[in-house]
């Protein structure tokens, strides 16, 4: 085998870089989700109706969806004029723009070609609505970054933070462990994709259940921001380890991570080979 690449998105999230990466007979593609995301819908009530708040944040498309069918199932036909819905992302916003309950207006998120689609960006995105904003609802899972909420609050703006999904290790399965291990151990080269920090926790904790840290640390890997890069540095650090493979960091969106995970499998004369580009 040439070359492997693990996509390790949440279930449903993988499929159209797979398909695109597939194209490639050199390259095998496996599906391994890290984390395993459950909606907790129910955390939701009428207080957290768009009309309570004057920003409401949602830190992933999931948050972004079950926010959605919150609105649906809640009939709400008119969104408030002094409410804006923000996403740390421009993926995170497709379910908000699609919706078709949020005018565009209301919308706010790190613009879709900024290689930053996080928490600094999208503060820069609402700096001059800021006066307009006297408190905020953050939705995200049990955990998440604290700067965007802190710099809210140092602006004077009430915060809120409810968690509507529970994030936690995917469990892989026997047959799951027994095939990464094939291809670890028979591909001259192998990308990891990682888009979280929770995930690349996540991943090294599988990949030591599973006995598999030996190839795992020459692998490259594929980040989609600076401080997931530097994250996966320090989980290595604290196993005594460090990668031997390349990190690259790119935006968030398929098209950016397929050519980010491509650089990684061709050599200077643009065949796939062994070598990585410095």
């Amino acid at each position: 085998m040439t070359a492997a690449v693990v996509l390790t998105r949440p279930k449903g999230r993988n499929e159209n870089l797979a398909k695109m990466l597939s194209q490639n007979e050199n390259v095998q593609v496996m599906v391994l989700p890290a984390l395993q995301l459950t909606p907790k819908p129910s955390a939701l009530t009428k207080a957290h109706l768009p009309s309570n708040y004057n920003l409401i944040v949602v830190v992933s498309s999931l948050a972004a969806s079950i926010y959605v069918d919150f609105l649906k199932s809640n009939g709400v036909a008119t969104w408030p004029k002094n409410t804006y819905v923000a996403a740390v992302g421009a993926s995170s916003a497709n379910p908000l723009h699609t919706s078709g309950l949020i005018p565009e207006s209301k919308i706010l998120h790190p613009y879709a070609g900024s290689r930053s689609q996080d928490s600094e960006e999208l503060w820069n995105s609402f700096l001059s609505s800021l006066k307009n904003i006297n408190n905020a609802l953050i939705l995200r899972g049990q955990t998440g970054r604290e700067w965007l909420s802190s710099q809210l609050q140092a602006a004077g703006i009430t915060v809120s933070k409810l968690s509507i999904y529970k994030r936690e290790r995917n469990i892989w399965s026997q047959s799951e462990i027994s095939k990464l291990s094939k291809v670890l151990s028979s591909s001259k080269q192998t990308v990891f994709l990682i888009t979280s920090s929770e995930s690349a926790m996540a991943i090294k904790d599988s990949i030591i259940q599973a006995n598999l840290m030996k190839y795992w640390v020459n692998c490259s890997f594929i980040t989609i921001h600076k401080r997931i890069t530097e994250h996966l540095r320090t989980i290595l650090h604290t196993e005594g380890l460090t990668a031997s493979g390349n990190i690259l960091s790119c935006a968030p969106n398929d098209a950016d991570i397929h050519t980010a995970i491509n650089s990684l499998l061709m050599d200077r004369s643009g065949h796939m080979g062994l070598q990585s580009l410095p």
